[in-house]
């Protein structure tokens, strides 16, 4: 699933982790009514700061120099950029989202335009507004 222009020697790895933090992110979300814009809302930089775990398996695929710091940062922006977009690609995907591209949709009997990609917790809305909220029984 991840396609990047570093060669990667844990890329099963990676893509674990990611996984497993959209996973997290559908667990938090659950149940609550809630649009997310896939470019401006999903953010592989947020959700991974701080993440110990996930600087340690990057970390792997650099060298590093004597303050365990990576030697090659544009190749490290590289991957990061590459990441952020298999990330937004795995809320897309996984099935534990809904996702709206951007379009037209038809609600309420009147044509509406979205200019975002969206996503929303799978079974919460019928389309990407904010008044299509599925009423739960």
């Amino acid at each position: 699933m991840i396609h990047t222009t570093v060669k990667l020697v844990n890329k099963e790895e990676i893509e674990e982790l990611l996984l497993e933090m959209v996973k997290t992110a559908h667990d938090q979300l659950r149940g609550q009514a809630m649009l997310l814009n896939v470019k401006e809302e999903i953010d592989l930089f947020v959700a991974t700061e701080g993440h110990d775990t996930f600087e340690d398996v990057i970390q792997k695929n650099f060298m590093l120099n004597e303050d365990d710091e990576i030697i090659e940062e544009e190749q490290y922006r590289l991957l990061l950029n590459d990441l952020q977009v298999a990330f937004e690609e795995m809320y897309k995907t996984t099935g534990l989202f809904d996702y709206f591209p951007a379009g037209e949709y038809m609600v309420k009997g009147e044509k509406r335009y979205q200019p975002n990609e969206m996503v929303a917790t799978k079974g919460m809305y019928s389309a990407p507004f904010e008044d299509c909220l599925v009423v739960l029984h």
